[in-house]
């Protein structure tokens, strides 16, 4: 079978990045989620123009500021010059109503401006536009993202994707013929949990590792897959801005992604792809089908090239 082995969130800051850069020196990465409007995007692209076998996606949580000015852009920032409708995600917000809520008043064409000043940059700094986008219609980010996607020539809505409660959400039919699956992983919580006293609680129950190995999702069953991950190294930056808030006095901040690094850079994973004759591909090669990350392995004698696997 065929596996996209997916890294999320790189640009988030530049030390998240260092995370992700060693995953790409030393693990397992077929692609990459690059965000492109949070501290560290800039170090991201122009790490990624350094990897053109692997595919990049344009990762849009809105978790940072507008590469354009805020005055060129009022209807889109709040009071700190961040996305107003950036991704927080509480009991309250993690549904479609209160995300689309939080798109009222937004100006289309100001959302046009910034996401083509997005992709501008990746054009500056990584020296291509990325290879494919998760663009959904539903709301002013959504239909924008479109737009600018036909404009720029950038694949979206190409993947079969499983969701949390098992729906199943199908690629646009000019995309049918993709055979990528992208898996919702299940994973287990890991929180450091910060109260208003400062306390800390650690559970540290998330397994990625074991969940692979233990192929717990079927993914061997699939034609092609794609697992996504996020790993990364942490700093005050994300610590501030940590996504998950619950009980009104608590902070609950998801380190997974430091057990996400290990784990892609761990010898039994590379070992479980040689045993079960994984062939790794980019989400650009799925999408075209093309060669390009085995082609690399290839071209560097590596005992991950699927001819020296099936040998």
């Amino acid at each position: 079978m065929q596996l996209v082995m997916r890294c999320d969130d790189f640009g988030y800051t530049p030390v998240f990045n260092l995370g992700l850069k060693k995953v790409l020196e030393h693990g397992i990465c077929t692609h990459v989620e690059l965000m492109s409007d949070t501290p560290g995007n800039i170090d991201a692209m122009e790490t990624m123009s350094k990897y053109p076998w692997i595919s990049v996606g344009w990762h849009q949580h809105f978790r940072g500021k507008p590469v354009l000015p805020v005055e060129q852009v009022p209807s889109l920032v709040n009071e700190k010059g961040q996305f107003k409708f950036r991704e927080v995600w509480t009991k309250e917000t993690f549904n479609e109503e209160a995300r689309r809520k939080k798109f009222e008043g937004v100006d289309y064409g100001e959302m046009v401006a910034e996401l083509r000043a997005e992709l501008d940059l990746f054009l500056k700094h990584m020296g291509r536009v990325p290879d494919m986008a998760g663009a959904r219609p539903g709301n002013v980010a959504g239909d924008a993202t479109i737009q600018v996607c036909e404009e720029y020539g950038i694949p979206y809505q190409c993947s079969r994707r499983v969701g949390p409660d098992g729906r199943i959400s199908e690629p646009l039919e000019k995309w049918k013929h993709v055979k990528m699956t992208t898996i919702h992983q299940p994973g287990h919580p890991v929180y450091l949990v910060r109260t208003n006293e400062d306390s800390y609680i650690r559970n540290c129950t998330y397994d990625p590792l074991t969940y692979v190995l233990n192929d717990e999702q079927h993914v061997l069953d699939l034609e092609c897959g794609c697992m996504a991950w996020h790993p990364g190294f942490y700093d005050d930056y994300m610590f501030e801005d940590a996504t998950y808030f619950f009980d009104g006095d608590k902070r609950y901040f998801e380190p997974s992604p430091l057990v996400d690094c290990a784990m892609l850079c761990d010898p039994r994973l590379r070992q479980w792809i040689k045993d079960n004759k994984v062939e790794l591909i980019s989400a650009a090669d799925a999408i075209h089908g093309t060669r390009n990350y085995q082609n690399h392995l290839r071209s560097i004698g590596s005992d991950l090239y699927i001819g020296n696997i099936l040998a």
